[in-house]
């Protein structure tokens, strides 16, 4: 009976430990922005129609920027958005951190394609945030995801702490030639 509980206390542990990253990615992948497909080449436009019968016909490319684009020239009325270059007032987690960095979020732009100009707009958020930015893309280069990079991060700094306190924590451990566990 001992035996039968404790190997149920073990799957239960194993089961919260799955349930709890499975709550990460979702809230990660739910986080990324629509990007649109690209349209597709007339070649593969024309296979479509032709061999399925009943399918939609796709736009080539050159049929959707003659829509966009008429002889006339540009329409004005179709432009692209574009993204407020700025930086969150106060991620939550590294996750969410990193994710600011490639893609943006909420309607900004990634803080990986800033020119100097809108570097200096946010000099001191950009600053503080870049050392856990370069630490992930370091670990990234060297051959982790950036998931395990930041799970990495929290193992050194305590999956409980703060982004502040952690980006604090690195600034010391840089001063000093950057912590062990993170080269």
């Amino acid at each position: 009976l001992l035996q039968s509980h404790n190997s149920h206390d073990v799957h239960y542990a194993t089961i919260n430990q799955r349930l709890d990253r499975i709550e990460r990615n979702v809230r990660r992948i739910s986080m990324v922005p629509f990007r649109a497909a690209p349209l597709q080449q007339a070649s593969s436009s024309a296979h479509h129609q032709e061999g399925n019968p009943g399918s939609v016909p796709c736009p080539t490319a050159r049929e959707a920027s003659d829509e966009l684009h008429p002889a006339s020239g540009h329409n004005p009325s179709q432009r692209l958005p574009t993204f407020q270059a700025s930086l969150m007032p106060n991620p939550r987690d590294l996750y969410i951190l990193w994710h600011e960095y490639e893609f943006g979020v909420g309607g900004r732009k990634a803080a990986k394609e800033f020119t100097s100009v809108e570097r200096g707009r946010v000099k001191f958020k950009y600053c503080r945030r870049k050392i856990i930015w370069d630490c992930i893309h370091r670990m990234v280069r060297s051959g982790h995801t950036s998931d395990s990079a930041i799970d990495k991060i929290y193992e050194v700094y305590g999956r409980s702490t703060n982004v502040s306190t952690i980006i604090e924590r690195m600034r010391v451990d840089n001063r000093a030639g950057g912590h062990p566990a993170l080269k």
